[in-house]
């Protein structure tokens, strides 16, 4: 998101600079789902007060946005059913 890196809580996916072919389309995939889900409309990004970035320096980021009935719609919800990514809280 322009000069800041984000890491979407809760989803860890492919990378794109991966050595391994099968992970490469994989990670093309997930992409185009992370597009495809930003793209459908205005959205908002929360994050802990007491860990706003992670080891790396990143934005750590709850994704959504709120629907009609007033429920949230996680981007990270969304791409462990559609984009090819698996759940992931910290770790290894």
């Amino acid at each position: 998101m322009g000069k800041t890196s984000v890491r979407v809580v809760g989803i860890d996916t492919a990378e794109k600079d991966a050595g391994c072919p099968a992970e490469a389309v994989q990670a093309e995939a997930s992409t185009r789902a992370l597009q495809g889900w930003l793209n459908r409309g205005p959205f908002r990004m929360t994050h802990r007060l007491d860990e706003p970035t992670d080891r790396y320096g990143r934005a750590l980021r709850t994704v959504y946005r709120l629907r009609s009935d007033g429920r949230e719609d996680r981007q990270a919800d969304f791409m462990r059913r559609e984009g090819g990514a698996r759940g992931y809280w910290g770790g290894g």
